[in-house]
């Protein structure tokens, strides 16, 4: 009897808190499921609200339809807010490490294009030191080295020792040993090389002078000429200076030597070869790219004369070169 009221009493207490919650707007069946009186967990209670708002039940799934992870179309804008979006509008999962790896993967490649780029201009530069005077101009620009052919054209006046009776020059003793009634050319080929800076030359030189002498009772005169081959070295210096440096051997020829007295009476004439050595140079500087001014000095030394005949030319005019 006793037992009955008691459970009585259980079964009463529990309607009353019932009525009581329920009279607060708590239905009895939200009591009766809440994870917390189930299990003692109010996680799953969170789950379940997180799973209700995004659409999805306890088996994954939405809108009733299964979702496979697997698919491409799982990872979407709607169902994860982590996703990126494919070229087909789908979203791919990009952890922090792929971001990483992403990131060094495209600072190596700036950094391996900068040092292309650091190694292709250093190249150029390297090429450019490496490339001779004539590739670095302009196609059509001119280039001293380039020209093959020298004419030159002189006033000459020489000196010839003649201080003693031995030297041929003391029966022209005008002007202590100076003679100024010359003219003198060369021709020059130049030879094709490699170089932009010189350049070797084979050429012919040539000159004339009139050799002449006034005593009280008879004047002298002849011809003297002088023919050599050359074989020279040229240096170039940008497009407006050249110096000659050359040597070579040829001819002394004084020809139609005579004398005439004061009578009138002219002596048989007389012409002496002699052959002769002869070195010298010259500096050229050009106003415009084919024509210029020359000076320069040659000394003429012929050999097997019967009286010493040294000269020494000095050479004022104008140059020509294609």
């Amino acid at each position: 009897m006793k037992r009955k009221i008691f459970q009585n009493l259980v079964l009463n207490f529990l309607l009353i808190t019932s009525f009581a919650y329920g009279k607060n707007g708590i239905p009895i069946d939200k009591i009766q499921n809440d994870p917390y009186f189930m299990n003692g967990s109010a996680l799953e209670q969170e789950e379940s609200d997180e799973n209700e708002s995004s659409g999805l039940n306890e088996s994954g799934t939405q809108g009733g339809a299964q979702m496979d992870p697997n698919k491409p179309d799982f990872y979407n804008k709607e169902n994860w807010s982590g996703g990126i979006k494919g070229e087909d509008d789908s979203f791919s999962i990009q952890n922090d490490s792929e971001k990483n790896n992403a990131g060094s993967t495209s600072d190596t490649e700036e950094k391996s294009s900068a040092e292309n780029q650091d190694y292709t201009q250093n190249q150029q530069e390297e090429n450019q030191l490496l490339k001779t005077d004539q590739d670095l101009r302009l196609p059509g620009t001119f280039l001293p080295s380039n020209c093959r052919l020298n004419f030159s054209l002189n006033y000459t006046a020489f000196y010839s020792p003649s201080f003693t009776e031995d030297f041929l020059q003391s029966y022209f003793n005008d002007f202590a040993g100076f003679n100024f009634k010359g003219l003198s050319f060369s021709g020059e080929y130049i030879f094709k090389g490699k170089s932009d800076t010189h350049k070797f030359s084979l050429g012919l030189l040539g000159s004339w002078s009139l050799l002449e002498s006034n005593a009280d009772r008879y004047n002298i005169s002849a011809d003297k000429i002088t023919g050599d081959l050359t074989l020279g070295l040229k240096f170039f210096h940008k497009n407006r200076n050249q110096v000659n440096i050359f040597f070579g051997a040829g001819i002394l020829y004084i020809y139609n030597m005579f004398l005439e007295y004061s009578n009138g009476l002219k002596s048989e004439t007389t012409n002496w070869l002699y052959p002769d050595v002869v070195a010298g140079g010259s500096y050229n500087v050009y106003i415009y790219n084919h024509f210029g001014g020359t000076a320069g000095l040659t000394l003429h030394w012929p050999v097997f004369t019967k009286g010493f005949f040294p000269q020494l030319e000095i050479n004022i005019g104008m140059v020509t070169r294609f």
